[in-house]
């Protein structure tokens, strides 16, 4: 699993998208956001994966036209840059925008590997065992988010493990 980390980023840039669920009720007395009659909370979640929706389709063409280095390197600049409003948000409203921008960010880096995978390897035989992995490796980022997000959650409140 570590290897597969190291080769394919995908797993370390889908693994914000499901993190954030672990600490939704500390985020909710901290942004004084009530959780019904609707789980207002539920917007930053929604906003990351509106953002990986609607800003793909705008960003991962541009990497056909200007290479997929600049489309990389465009993608994780703006996804490391949400990052860090996202984590010292001090209104709710920036954390759903700087979820937004990343999330959007984070989808089209992993959807400019799949044209990568097809510039290295020709052929559909060829091609299905990397882009096997690098599918496998996003929904195992994704899976992996809560338990790290759980961990953080605990370490920044100081409860113990027992």
């Amino acid at each position: 699993m570590g290897q597969m980390i190291q080769k394919n980023p995908s797993v370390l840039v889908a693994i914000p998208a499901s993190s954030y669920s672990g600490g939704q009720l500390q985020m909710a007395k901290q942004f004084h956001v009530k959780n019904r009659p609707f789980p207002l909370m539920q917007w930053a979640t929604m906003s990351f994966q509106m953002g990986a929706a609607f800003l793909p389709p705008i960003l991962v063409p541009l990497s056909e036209s200007w290479g997929r280095m600049p489309g990389y390197g465009l993608g994780y600049a703006l996804y490391i840059i949400c990052l860090f409003p996202s984590a010292f948000a001090q209104k709710f409203a920036t954390l759903i925008v700087t979820r937004f921008l990343g999330g959007g960010a984070a989808a089209a880096t992993i959807n400019i590997i799949g044209g990568t995978i097809s510039d290295i390897w020709r052929g559909s035989v060829a091609r299905s065992r990397p882009m096997s992995l690098c599918a496998f490796s996003g929904v195992a980022g994704i899976a992996i988010g809560p338990c790290i997000g759980g961990g953080l959650q605990r370490i920044s409140i100081g409860t113990s493990w027992k």
